[in-house]
């Protein structure tokens, strides 16, 4: 066991086999539902990105979308936002269908969140992947009976077509 500071030293962004470790790292995590390490990898991404800047960091991102979108829609760890976040900057078309199902997820541990920001954050990645695919999702989700649910879906609609 190590802290998150410790794992930064740790860390050589450089490495060409980080992606490797990393891929390895959330095989195993998933299997097991480590949710410690699924929370370290994601600290990981988050810090990749937050170093980056360089359309080849950025694209680092963009080879572990199927375990994020793997991960969204899985109870047993609490970094549901995070990775939402992610995939919102990593804007895969891949990811719509999971961001969409997640709405209903539930996560117990976020249950006292009466403004459903982790639902809104779905919904606001939806809008920033912007395809089609998207647009179907937003204006399924624009007649939720959830009325945060439909007003966040809305507003995203009425962004895209600005």
């Amino acid at each position: 066991k190590i802290t998150q500071e410790e794992l930064v030293e740790r860390i050589d962004f450089a490495d060409c086999d980080l992606e490797k470790q990393v891929k390895s790292l959330f095989l195993e995590g998933i299997l097991t539902e480590d949710s410690e390490i699924i929370e370290n990898l994601i600290y990981v991404l988050l810090l990749w990105k937050e170093r980056g800047g360089t359309k080849e960091k950025d694209s680092f991102l963009d080879k572990f979308v199927s375990e994020l979108n793997t991960l969204l829609v899985c109870r047993w760890h609490e970094q549901h936002e995070n990775i939402t976040m992610l995939l919102q900057m990593i804007k895969s078309d891949s990811s719509i269908d999971y961001l969409y199902d997640a709405i209903n997820l539930k996560p117990q541990y976020l249950s006292w969140d009466e403004y459903l920001t982790f639902e809104v954050k779905c919904i606001w990645a939806i809008g920033v992947i912007g395809t089609s695919k998207a647009i179907e999702k937003l204006q399924i989700l624009s007649n939720h009976e959830n009325e945060i649910v439909n007003f966040n879906a809305m507003r995203q609609l009425q962004r895209l077509q600005k």
